[in-house]
């Protein structure tokens, strides 16, 4: 990261109108400023994510889910999109949901790479709700209140992913060949 900094500080510096050194350190204190929030709250929400599934409340939901006599696909696109909902990350749900009905779904005949890739799908349908930490960070560097910017934030990346989930879904389980390419 120092690195980093150092190099967009010597890259960007022709474009900087005033190039005194208090300037430039501004700059950087400003982009330093606004990195480390938004960090804070992605690492917020892995915390939160990562502490909720020592609860036994979180052991009864995946047993929950496990009980449910459904479709396996349809029981990891829901596992693992509820879990999104509930610690607020793609990559946190996966982590927490797919281990933990992993047992269930190959029970019920499902591939590891076909979990892989309908979970890495089902993990982003749910994953920007207004608790998100990328949705609340995008927020609050547009300025835009959450009531004016999440509806647009809601059709792109809650509805168009659950679409895609599905469609992915059903073509993966009509061509299971197309899972492992």
């Amino acid at each position: 990261v120092a690195i980093g900094v150092v190099l967009a500080a010597l890259l960007f510096r022709p474009y900087i109108e005033d190039k005194s050194i208090r300037v430039v350190f501004k700059h950087i204190a400003t982009g330093a400023n606004a990195g480390t929030q938004s960090m804070g709250m992605v690492a917020f929400a892995y915390g939160f994510g990562a502490t909720m599934q020592g609860t036994p409340g979180f052991q009864g939901i995946v047993n929950f889910f496990c009980s449910l006599d459904i479709s396996p696909v349809v029981l990891l696109i829901v596992a693992v999109a509820i879990l999104a909902a509930m610690t607020g990350g793609s990559g946190s749900s996966q982590q927490l949901a797919v281990p933990m009905i992993l047992p269930t779904l190959e029970a019920k005949g499902l591939t590891g790479a076909f979990i892989h890739r309908i979970s890495c799908f089902a993990g982003s349908t749910l994953d920007t709700l207004p608790s998100s930490g990328a949705v609340l960070t995008g927020v609050r560097l547009s300025g835009i209140p959450m009531k004016d910017a999440y509806p647009a934030c809601f059709v792109c990346c809650v509805l168009a992913t659950t679409i895609g989930t599905i469609t992915v879904a059903i073509v993966s389980s009509l061509w299971p060949i197309l899972t492992v390419i």
